[in-house]
């Protein structure tokens, strides 16, 4: 409904608030049910509350815009010591966490597509580092002759060379063939790159390591 509110708004200015105000007025003219907000006491139709499965009436007792108001009030004075305890949990609950992220991303796709592309437009180290992992997963994948030329400066080294670097590091049940079901990864991780010449030496075959797909989701950027 939130962006069917901004578009109501949009077109004259109005803002969020005002926008919820007149799809109220539009909703109390065709009859929604309504209930009285806990915090400002204004009888509002029940979409204009977020879902609330606890309650009767499946919405929480306040409105959307008390709602928001009370939360950025909190974040306001907690917002450090909440972001330290995240996290902390986080980080004492890894695979748990991988878990959950992994399972709201797959159910929301467009989210994932949408903060892509939001990064790489506007984030040029993070295209960098996306460029670089991309070829190094294409360097050992769809082999030619190009691309071993192409991924041998940043490796620093021939793509001979960085192949069996891999190859000595592998563990039972690794090959070539089975290449999915683990990973080539980044012993420091990409993410640490603070700039291009970062990426290209934390890109260098010795930074590199077969890793399971499953433990490398597991260690995320660590």
């Amino acid at each position: 409904m939130g962006e069917r509110v901004r578009g109501l708004a949009a077109p004259f200015g109005f803002s969020t608030r005002h926008a919820l105000l007149l799809k109220s007025a539009d909703l109390l003219l065709k009859g929604a049910p309504m209930k009285k907000c806990y915090s400002c006491q204004e009888t509002k139709p029940l979409p204009e509350y977020y879902k609330d499965k606890s309650r009767p009436d499946g919405v929480s007792s306040r409105c959307i815009v008390c709602d928001k108001a009370k939360r950025k009030a909190y974040y306001k004075i907690n917002g450090s010591r909440e972001r330290e305890q995240n996290q902390k949990w986080k980080k004492e609950n890894a695979e748990q966490h991988s878990k959950i992220n992994c399972e709201w991303v797959k159910k929301n796709p467009e989210y994932k597509a949408r903060e892509y592309k939001r990064r790489i437009a506007t984030d040029p180290l993070y295209k960098f580092k996306r460029a670089i992992r991309i070829s190094t997963y294409r360097c050992f994948s769809y082999v030619t002759e190009k691309k071993k030329r192409q991924c041998e400066h940043y490796l620093g080294t021939t793509w001979e060379k960085a192949k069996q670097h891999i190859e000595d590091q592998f563990v039972e049940g690794m090959n070539w063939s089975n290449h999915g079901e683990w990973h080539i990864d980044h012993i420091i991780p990409l993410a640490n790159a603070k700039t291009e010449e970062d990426v290209i030496r934390l890109s260098h075959y010795t930074n590199l390591q077969p890793l399971w797909a499953i433990d490398n989701m597991k260690k995320g950027a660590r």
